[in-house]
């Protein structure tokens, strides 16, 4: 989702201009924190152990990209260099692409 304040701009954007949809960003991202904690807390007590792949990127118009995009595989126009999919296999002849951009290979 691209906030209400990007305008037609995404990427040329003052803080100022944002901060409510910054902070609403930030309060989600907690609450997110809170549940998970709470559901693997859960799943834990039950035996379950809550492992492996599961696929988290960030949005290419997500504060995270915005304020670190050295984190992500941009160019100079903070534009992808690279993007998250996977090659054809039996569920799609084509290959997927899921437009999320990438870490770099050593960063994590």
């Amino acid at each position: 989702m691209i906030s209400s304040c990007a305008g037609d701009l995404p990427w040329i954007i003052t803080v100022k201009s944002c901060i409510f949809d910054i902070e609403f960003q930030q309060y989600m991202q907690f609450k997110f924190y809170e549940q998970w904690m709470q559901l693997k807390a859960y799943a834990n007590k039950k035996g379950i152990q809550i492992i492996g792949d599961i696929p988290i990127y960030v949005a290419m118009d997500s504060a995270d990209t915005w304020a670190h995009p050295e984190l992500s595989q941009l160019d100079e126009e903070n534009v992808p260099v690279a993007v998250a999919g996977c090659p054809p296999d039996g569920f799609s002849a084509t290959g997927q692409l899921w437009g999320k951009s990438t870490v770099p290979l050593g960063i994590s």
